[in-house]
């Protein structure tokens, strides 16, 4: 009996679903038949539903058993319920024994397990597997129960959303028709939206859809340009619950035909002998076939073509070769060109070397041009060999004389100061009538004395006869009773003396002098008058001046000494800034040294009106560009400082031209004092001493008739070097392949042109014997070209009238500290080599784009380790060759700096493999961080 108890128990009981009845464990067999007697009579009872899990088909799902123990259940069964709610079927599916491990049964064999002590954890879960499930647990050793009931509800896994309407390819132009679509999962409904990139298009949400709808749906429209091709649409679609986010996307291939522009890494304006770099920026789909060509002619033949026929080379060009060329663009939908016009500079050249010999006649006009070549147009002067005098061409002579006789030079200048001058010279031979040189033509003789009559004949050709005549009396030479001629031939002239010895009263007449050569002949007539009274004598001269030449003298002495004891009690010998060395510590607290008066030992370009006695350049290199100042039309202030400001504008007239010119102008600020307006006057004297050249600021005019004061240079669109790198620093990425300008990407190439450019605007002020003093990327300017152009030359000194080109500065001035070589910083010199020490800064400023030099020194502690030898170190994305000219411009010595022709030599070599000028790998992913506000100032770049 006991046995069957316990079988009813274990076995039947427990099968059957009698383990719900709360005395499970004490029934007897005969207990077990009366309970289920009762629930035959009575029906099944139902637990409640305790939980619902919601699951994607092919998902893992955990079904909750509501075990709460410390212990670990002795045993766990589940069920699934199949049928009707009020009469459900179970089906066994797992047994767990805590002794004895797991059993799953059926389908479930592989894929359940209990975890947690009691849930239910399927692997995978399928559409099949909805419906509800019932878990036991015993909860003490007699067998009570507990019965839990869970619901799992599987959804199907949509596809996704599914795009169509695009199918490529796609032409420019064209209307786009996109359609995304994606299923309604149960009564889960999805919102959907379009997307470009992270900007939202279009957007429906889920209440729109009507319940018997099975399918979401969002169209977009869009006409398609070229600016659309690679770009990415996708659509979301977002689902409550576990569904999530679902999203598709396609890219789009707009087909579009060519267009083309040029850019010049070396610019269009180039010397003969240069190599020349022209690139075509080609924007095509497909892909263009790329050509070039010269409208004028044939190519040159040492030509190359680089980067797929986008670069053009040209090694070594001549003149021959100037012109249009033309870069070709053409894919299967179109063709699109674009072309330069290559301006060869070259030396200028005359035409006809020497002349050796014109001839012409007295009293005739007089022309001989100078024909020369050269690219600028040279500017052509002629002078009289042995004189300073200086002719315009054609020279140009009216009646000429004999004195216009003599070697004349044809000078052709060009405006580009290292071209070499090309000179022509010709002998001008006059020839013509003798010309009889009127001297004194009345001599006074005494009866029984004696005279001397003189004839002096200039001639060419030579005078073939020179006579005296007088009544039927002629004498060529010789002497005849009282009378006596006499020739004394120069190279030049013929000098005929007529001797009357004895005179006698019928001597008191007029005599002819008589020339003849082959082209003519000339008389004079000479008067020989009775003296009245003994000619007086004359006073020695020496008797007068050297009495005078004493007193001068005197007086000169007198004023020297006295001039000397006056400055030995007004000046002191020992200059000022050596008498104040606290000014000095003070000053280098900052990165500029104190404000002085300005040293006017340094000699200054003039402006119109002022004496040009003292100045020291050629004349012709002061310019006079005054411009009217009603025709200037200025628009809005571009930059102010201190004292000054820049204002864009438009100069109406500027070369002759009709349309208005867009110019900057310098100029005060309202309120400035006098100084701020004489440190724009000196800048513009500087200036004008300048001509013109494609990396120097060029000036345009000024007015400085009236106030206020404006001075006019050329615009640069992209503002100072400085600020343009700064601005192109990426602000998602480090690294150069991210830096943007204008939508166009910053290339290392481009850096190296930075550095060149600048280094061949240096050449050409250095050429000039000009010292810059302020040379750093803030005083470079960058046109929309991308050309850098050197400005702001309130600093610069003219050093042309010293032996060493050097330039001391006897007082100080508030300059920039970290830009400055040791001899200027420690001895106060400056010279072009300080310069080149400045361009040394300024190459590691636009390799790190921008950044301060010395970079968490303060000034102070920056000039102690320059004393000690310091230098920066190379930045670790640039290579070994391009740090190397750095140090060379930072040698200690200024002698061993390179010049700055040296330098643009160098760095030629260097443009060519600009990919290799920089590392875009090793480049610090925190360089440029702007973002720490922790940093102080001369810890951040």
């Amino acid at each position: 009996m006991d046995f069957l108890n316990s079988w009813f128990r274990t076995g039947f009981l427990h099968k059957t679903g009698l383990r719900r009845h709360p005395r499970y464990r004490q029934m007897t067999w005969m207990d077990s038949l009366v309970f289920l007697a009762t629930l035959w009579t009575l029906g099944s009872t139902q637990e409640p539903i305790s939980s619902t899990t919601v699951v994607l088909a092919g998902y893992p799902a955990v079904l909750s058993c509501g075990y709460v123990s410390d212990q670990p259940p002795v045993s766990v069964d589940w069920y699934r319920l199949e049928g009707l709610d009020a009469d459900q079927e179970r089906t066994h599916l797992l047994y767990h024994d805590s002794g004895s491990g797991t059993f799953a049964f059926g389908k479930y064999s592989d894929r359940a397990t209990v975890v947690d002590n009691a849930n239910l954890r399927l692997d995978t879960v399928y559409m099949s597997d909805n419906g509800d499930y019932e878990c036991e647990v015993p909860t003490t050793e007699d067998y009570d129960i507990v019965l839990s009931k869970v619901r799992l509800q599987v959804l199907d896994s949509p596809d996704g959303p599914r795009i169509t309407g695009y199918s490529p390819p796609l032409f420019a132009g064209q209307t786009l028709h996109l359609r995304c679509e994606s299923q309604i999962v149960g009564d889960v409904r999805p919102t959907l939206v379009w997307y470009n990139g992270s900007r939202e298009l279009s957007r429906v949400e889920p209440s729109v859809w009507q319940p018997d709808t099975t399918t979401a749906v969002l169209n977009y429209v869009l006409d398609v340009s070229k600016y659309d091709n690679a770009k990415a649409y996708r659509c979301q679609a977002l689902y409550r619950g576990p569904v999530g986010v679902r999203e598709r996307k396609v890219t789009l291939d707009i087909r579009y035909a060519p267009t083309t522009h040029m850019t010049y890494p070396l610019g269009t304006q180039v010397r003969e002998g240069d190599d020349v770099l022209l690139r075509c920026g080609v924007d095509s789909n497909p892909p263009a076939t790329v050509s070039w060509e010269r409208l004028e002619g044939a190519m040159p033949p040492n030509h190359k073509l680089y980067e797929e026929h986008h670069l053009l080379r040209i090694v070594g060009i001549t003149r021959a070769f100037h012109g249009t060329y033309q870069c070709r663009a053409e894919n299967s939908l179109g063709v699109s060109t674009t072309a330069v016009s290559l301006d060869i500079l070259y030396p200028p050249s005359i035409a006809s070397q020497v002349w050796n010999k014109a001839e012409a006649l007295v009293g005739e006009n007089f022309t001989r041009a100078c024909v020369a070549d050269g690219n600028p147009t040279p500017s052509v002067r002629w002078s009289r060999d042995g004189s300073e005098e200086v002719y315009d061409d054609p020279l140009y002579f009216s009646s000429i004389n004999f004195t216009d006789d003599g070697s004349y030079i044809c000078r052709a200048r060009s405006s580009i100061q290292d071209f070499p001058d090309s000179t022509a010279k010709f002998r001008l031979d006059v020839k013509g009538p003798p010309q009889i040189v009127k001297q004194n033509t009345i001599f006074s003789a005494t009866e029984n004395g004696s005279v001397t009559l003189e004839c002096e004949v200039e001639s060419d050709p030579p005078a073939t006869r020179v006579a005296w005549k007088w009544e039927s009396n002629s004498i060529e030479s010789g002497t005849v009773g009282r009378y006596s001629v006499r020739q004394k031939e120069t190279p030049t002239s013929i000098l005929s003396t007529l001797t009357i010895k004895s005179v006698q009263a019928s001597d008191f007449r007029s005599y002819q002098c008589l020339a003849v050569n082959l082209h003519g002949e000339e008389t004079q007539v000479i008067v020989l008058e009775r003296a009245t009274a003994p000619p007086p004598q004359p006073i020695p001269l020496v008797a007068i001046v050297l009495p005078v030449i004493l007193v001068f003298i005197m007086v000169i002495l007198g004023l020297l000494y006295y001039l000397r004891k006056y400055w030995q009690r007004k000046l002191p010998w020992t200059p000022k800034y050596l008498k104040n060395k606290d000014m000095e510590m003070r000053a280098i607290e900052d990165d500029y040294l104190p404000p002085i008066a300005q040293d006017s030992a340094s000699p200054m370009p003039l402006l119109p009106g002022d004496d040009p006695s003292n100045y020291y350049q050629e004349p012709d290199l002061i310019r006079d560009l005054e411009f009217p100042r009603d025709k200037l039309s200025l628009e809005r202030v571009l930059g102010r400082g201190n004292f000054g400001q820049v204002i864009k504008a438009k100069a109406q007239g500027v070369g002759g031209a009709d349309k208005p010119m867009t110019v900057a102008v310098k100029t005060t600020k309202d309120g400035s004092s006098a100084d701020a307006k004489d440190d724009l006057l000196k800048e513009l004297k500087m200036m004008k001493l300048i001509p013109p050249h494609p990396n120097v600021v060029m000036l345009i005019g000024y007015c400085t008739k009236t106030e206020p004061v404006y001075v006019i240079v050329e615009y640069c669109a992209l503002g100072n070097l400085q600020n343009f790198l700064r601005k192109c620093r990426s602000k998602r990425d480090s690294t150069y392949a991210n830096i943007q300008v204008d939508e166009r990407l910053l290339t290392p190439r481009d850096l190296a042109s930075f550095i060149w450019q600048i280094a061949r605007g240096m050449a050409h002020v250095a050429s000039l014997k000009i010292v810059h003093r302020d040379l750093a990327s803030r005083n470079v300017l960058i046109d929309k070209n991308k050309v850098c152009k050197i400005s702001d030359f309130g600093l610069s000194r003219d050093v042309y009238d010293t032996d060493n080109e050097e330039y001391e500065q006897k007082t100080q001035g508030r300059l920039p500290l970290r830009w400055m070589a040791p001899e200027s910083l420690f001895d106060h010199v400056y010279s072009v080599k300080s310069d080149v020490w400045s361009f040394g800064i300024t190459m590691w400023e636009v390799l790190t784009l921008a950044c301060t030099p010395y970079p968490g020194l303060s000034p102070p502690a920056m000039m102690e380790r320059l004393r000690n030898g310091f230098r920066m170190s190379k930045p670790v994305h640039c290579n070994e060759e391009v740090y190397d000219i750095m140090r060379k411009c930072w040698e200690d010595d200024p002698e061993d700096r390179p010049t700055f022709i040296d330098l643009v030599r160098l760095l030629e070599d260097v443009i060519t493999k600009a990919e290799d000028f920089i590392k875009i790998d090793e480049i610090p992913a925190a360089m440029y961080d702007e973002s720490n506000s922790k940093k102080s100032k001369q810890e951040k770049c």
